[in-house]
């Protein structure tokens, strides 16, 4: 039971580093719908639904990112105490 405990920590810990870099990955396409809306807002002088939505999916990526790296910390802090 004790060598999987280990397995278990490295597990989780790049199970983490995974969902960082997918909300990296989903932060960058955000950002480029805001630019996009932004750019359109410009052209038009409307500003479209798409634009208040892609900075509430900022803003809820931004506190899932820092919920992530908080975790990575704290199971890096744990693995020590192992």
């Amino acid at each position: 039971m004790v060598s999987a405990v280990p397995s278990a920590w490295l597990t989780m810990e790049n199970a983490l580093v995974r969902l960082a870099r997918d909300f990296t990955i989903l932060t960058i396409l955000t950002l480029v719908l805001v630019v996009v809306s932004v750019l359109s807002w410009f052209r038009t002088g409307v500003l479209d639904l798409g634009f208040v939505l892609a900075i509430a999916v900022l803003v809820a990526l931004r506190d899932l990112d820092s919920f992530c790296r908080g975790a990575m910390e704290r199971m890096r802090q744990l693995s020590q105490m192992v």
